[in-house]
């Protein structure tokens, strides 16, 4: 008698994973297999849905209808879906954003007759108004959108001034009116800044400047007129004066100063104390009043008494240095006795100064 004994084997389960890009295929699948021993196996297949691939894509468009997000699948040039190394299909999400052209104006004044050339088109007081449309060189777009506005007329306005003054301060120019523009205004003051203001009248400040001066010479004696041109004054002065120098500058500022010059004048007049009426050798026997050479103008009065106060002799009026009008001792013709004798005589200098002279002589004989 034979035993059999049949061991019962357990069925085997294999495990299987896959992915799929399609949503139907996704799951679990539970299979049976028989071997060739008639046993079943049991084959479980997980199979996991992938992903589609998402490709984000940021553009801007001029046009503001296409603005917005568009999800695209795209194909080749054979006409198969684009796919990813996976197999599935590629998600392209484009993000369209609207770009809108710049809004501009352009608001000026121009003088009469000047024109501005925008976008080729030329603006002037025929043609003062319009709308440009500038296209973007890169993408084609309306880049900006220009309104123009411009004014002609002829400019002018009116100042006044008001100088700076001798003590150094600042000056003033007013800016009276202006015809011809709108405000704001704009000014620059030499290589200043450039200022803008409003209103009406402006002042503008400006420093004090160091000016040119032009120097006047004013001599204050008798025989010297001033001179105003003359970059050296040369004077021989005889008596005491005063020297002034005046300088003025272009705004009308004026410095001076001023030297006094004092003249010690030795005058040189001869009378002699003695004389001899009856010498014969032509010295000192004529009483005359002599001089050094142009220092004395002229005798003014010239006259002699005797100790008794009787005037013996008299000249007025003559020149120095001359013995024909000096004193022979005589009077009326008749020679006068030796003695002490007084003179009085008065005289002016090459200067317009005057002296009085007085003194005793003797005669002799």
């Amino acid at each position: 008698m034979a035993t059999i004994t049949t061991t019962l084997l357990p069925s085997n389960t294999l495990q299987i994973q896959r992915t799929t890009c399609n949503p139907a295929l996704a799951g679990v699948v539970d299979s049976v297999y028989v071997n060739t021993f008639g046993c079943s196996s049991v084959a479980v297949i997980t199979t996991t849905l992938l992903p589609s691939d998402t490709v984000q894509i940021q553009r801007s468009s001029c046009n503001q209808a296409q603005a917005g997000v568009v999800d695209s699948v795209y194909v080749n040039a054979s006409g198969c879906l684009v796919v990813d190394p996976a197999g599935c299909k590629t998600l392209y999400i484009t993000n369209i954003a609207y770009t809108a052209p710049v809004v501009g104006s352009i608001t000026d004044t121009l003088c009469t007759g000047d024109s501005l050339w925008i976008n080729g088109v030329a603006y002037f007081a025929g043609n003062p108004n319009g709308t440009e449309v500038l296209i973007s060189e890169v993408s084609g777009c309306d880049s900006a959108i220009v309104s123009i506005d411009l004014f002609f007329a002829d400019i002018d306005a009116s100042l006044s001034l008001v100088n700076p003054d001798c003590n150094q301060d600042e000056g003033i120019i007013v800016i009276e009116t202006i015809n011809g523009l709108q405000p704001p205004y704009l000014y620059r003051f030499d290589n200043d800044p450039i200022i803008s203001f409003d209103t009406l009248p402006y002042a503008l400040i400006y420093p004090w400047a160091p000016m040119t001066y032009t120097f006047l010479a004013r001599v204050h004696a008798t025989g010297h007129n001033p001179c105003y041109t003359c970059p050296e004054l040369l004077f021989q002065p005889t008596q005491t004066m005063l020297v002034s120098l005046l300088a003025t500058d272009s705004a009308g500022c004026t410095a001076d100063d001023s030297v006094l010059i004092t003249v010690s004048v030795n005058r040189l007049v001869f009378l002699p104390n003695v004389f001899n009426p009856e010498r014969t050798d032509g010295l000192n026997d004529v009483f005359f009043v002599s001089a050094a050479e142009g220092q004395v103008s002229r005798i003014i009065d010239f006259q002699i008494y005797d100790r008794w106060g009787a005037q013996v002799f008299g000249r007025k009026n003559i020149l120095p240095n001359d013995r024909s009008q000096g004193w022979d001792g005589t009077y009326l013709g008749d020679e006068m006795m030796p003695g002490v004798y007084v003179y009085y005589v008065e005289v002016e200098y090459a200067d317009g100064a005057t002296e009085v002279l007085e003194g005793d002589l003797t005669l002799i004989r």
